[in-house]
C-alpha cells in the first residue's frame, strides 16, 4: 500500500491510498473463498459450489466488502503512522474495484488541531465559600409549600387573583388581524402573580371570567429571547378556559412529617439548610471551575475543526429551540431567517464549547486519563437502551469532566466568603429555579 497526505486546511487532511493489484487479488481471494465456504448454491451442498459460480452469485458483495476492508485497515494504518486523531466522518472517493488492476481511493476528514498546552497545573483560582442565610431557608420552605400545594376549582363567580392558576388558549394578532403562529398556545396553564409573565400578560389574563375572551397590548422585553419580539408590543388575543385557587399546606411538623422522616419542623429546617449548602458548594466549585477552563481557553487559540464546530452549533441551537418549545414558541421550520438567526446567536457558544472540548481532550492525552465502561454504565444506569455511539458520546463527555476536575483539583484555591445573611434570598437554578421559570408560552426567560 501507497498513501499521500494532503493538508486541506490546518484542521482538514485529505489521504490518498493506492493498493496494488497483487493486494486486490488476494484479498478478493480471501473474501471468494470464505463466502464459498459458506455458500449453499442450488444443486451443491453447502461449501461445495464451483469459485467460478459464486464469484459470479455473490459478486456486488464480495467486492463491495473487500473494498471496504481494503479502505479500512489502510486508513487504520495511515492514522497511526501519522498519529491522526480524526474529528469527523470519513469522506470516501474513489473507483470502483477491479479485479487485477490497482484500487485507489481518496479519504477527506477533519482533525484536531496541533497546538502547545498552555501551564494548567498549580493555577491559582478564586472560589465563593458556600453559605446559606435564614432568608435562603425560609424562600426554600417556602418553595416546597408551592410544590405541595393543590388546586381547587374557583366556584365564586370572580376574576383571577395572584396565587391562581389560568388554564387558557391566547393567540398574538398583527396589524391586520391576523393570528401571529409564533405567539401562541392552547390550553396552556399560568400561575398568576410573581411577575412570571411578559408585562401585560397577566393583567390581560385578571380581566377576564372563565369562558371569556379578550384582548390588550403585551410589551415583550428587550431581552426576549425571539429576537422578533424582542422590546415589541403586540396585540393579545386571550380566552380563559378555567380557573383553579391553589392551597398551600401550613408549614409545620406535620407538614415536615408528611414530607419524609422529619421528626418536625426544625429537623425539615435543618435537612433544607444542609441541601442548599451542598448545592452551593457545588455550585461554587463549578463556578471555580469555569474560571479555570476559560483563563486555560484564552490562553491558547488554534482553528476549530468544521465538523466538531457544526456539531455545537447544532447541540447550542436545539438547546435554544426546546427552551422556546417550553415557552409555548414553535420556530417555524420553514423561516429561513428565523433558522439562520437561531444559528448565528448559537455560533459564540458553540466556538467556545468546541475550543473546550479540544482543548480537555488533550489535557485527558497528557496525563493518561480516561474512562472505563464500568464508569460510562454507571451514568447510563438509568437511561433506556443506548447505541454504542451514544456510549462513546457520554464518555468523552466524563472524560472532559475528569480533565477539568483534574486541573481543579492540582489548583491553589482561594475560599471567599461573605455574611451568610447577606447571601441574596434569590432562587438558583440548582436550588429549582428551571421549576419556577417554567410558566408558560409568555413567561420570561
Amino acid at each position: 500500500m501507497q498513501y499521500s497526505v494532503e493538508d486541506l486546511s490546518p484542521v482538514k487532511k485529505k489521504i490518498t491510498i493506492t493498493v496494488p493489484a497483487d493486494e486486490v487479488r488476494a484479498a478478493l481471494d480471501k473474501n471468494l473463498e470464505a463466502y464459498r465456504a459458506s455458500a449453499t448454491l442450488k444443486g451443491f451442498r453447502r461449501g461445495k459450489a464451483p469459485a467460478a459460480m459464486v464469484a459470479k452469485h455473490f459478486h456486488q458483495e464480495i467486492f463491495g466488502e473487500t473494498a471496504t476492508e481494503l479502505i479500512d485497515g489502510n486508513l487504520r494504518t495511515v492514522l497511526r503512522e501519522n498519529s491522526f486523531i480524526p474529528a469527523s466522518r470519513f469522506f470516501v472517493s474513489g473507483e470502483d474495484l477491479v479485479r487485477d488492476a490497482a484500487f485507489s481511493c481518496s479519504v477527506t476528514f477533519d482533525v484536531l488541531p496541533e497546538f502547545n498546552l498552555p501551564p494548567h497545573e498549580g493555577l491559582e483560582v478564586e472560589q465563593e465559600a458556600a453559605a446559606v442565610g435564614e432568608e435562603e431557608i425560609a424562600a426554600a420552605l417556602e418553595r416546597l409549600r408551592e410544590r405541595h400545594a393543590f388546586v381547587r376549582p374557583v366556584a365564586e363567580d370572580r376574576l383571577p387573583a395572584d396565587g391562581d392558576v389560568a388554564l387558557l388558549d391566547f393567540d398574538g394578532i398583527d396589524d391586520s388581524g391576523e393570528p401571529l403562529p409564533e405567539v401562541s398556545g392552547r390550553n396552556l396553564e399560568i400561575s398568576l402573580g410573581g411577575g412570571q409573565t411578559v408585562p401585560g400578560f397577566a393583567e390581560l389574563i385578571k380581566t377576564l371570567r372563565p369562558g371569556e375572551t379578550g384582548q390588550g397590548s403585551v410589551t415583550f422585553p428587550e431581552t426576549y429571547f425571539h429576537k422578533k419580539l424582542a422590546g415589541k408590543t403586540i396585540s393579545m388575543r386571550v380566552r380563559l378556559i378555567s380557573l383553579s385557587a391553589r392551597l398551600l399546606p401550613e408549614l409545620d411538623d406535620a407538614f415536615a412529617r408528611d414530607l419524609g422522616s422529619f421528626p418536625s419542623l426544625a429537623g425539615l429546617r435543618e435537612a433544607v439548610r444542609d441541601s442548599l449548602l451542598t448545592k452551593r458548594t457545588e455550585e461554587n466549585r463549578k463556578a471555580a471551575k469555569e474560571k479555570l477552563l476559560r483563563s486555560l481557553t484564552d490562553a491558547v487559540d488554534f482553528p476549530l475543526p468544521e465538523a466538531l464546530l457544526e456539531y455545537h452549533i447544532y447541540l447550542a441551537v436545539e438547546k435554544m429551540r426546546r427552551q422556546m418549545e417550553q415557552l409555548g414558541q414553535n420556530l417555524d421550520a420553514a423561516d429561513k431567517s428565523a433558522q439562520d438567526a437561531l444559528r448565528e446567536e448559537a455560533l459564540p457558544l458553540a466556538r467556545r464549547r468546541a475550543k473546550e472540548e479540544i482543548l480537555l481532550m488533550a489535557v485527558a492525552r497528557e496525563h493518561g486519563l480516561g474512562i472505563s465502561d464500568a464508569e460510562a454504565d454507571l451514568r447510563l444506569r438509568h437511561m433506556a437502551p443506548q447505541k454504542e455511539s451514544v456510549k462513546q458520546a457520554v464518555k468523552d463527555n466524563m472524560l472532559q469532566q475528569k480533565a477539568l476536575d483534574w486541573i481543579y483539583e492540582r489548583a491553589a484555591v482561594t475560599l471567599t466568603g461573605r455574611d451568610p445573611e447577606e447571601v441574596s434570598s434569590g432562587t438558583s437554578a440548582a436550588e429549582g429555579g428551571e421549576e419556577e421559570a417554567a410558566a408558560g408560552g409568555l413567561c420570561r426567560p
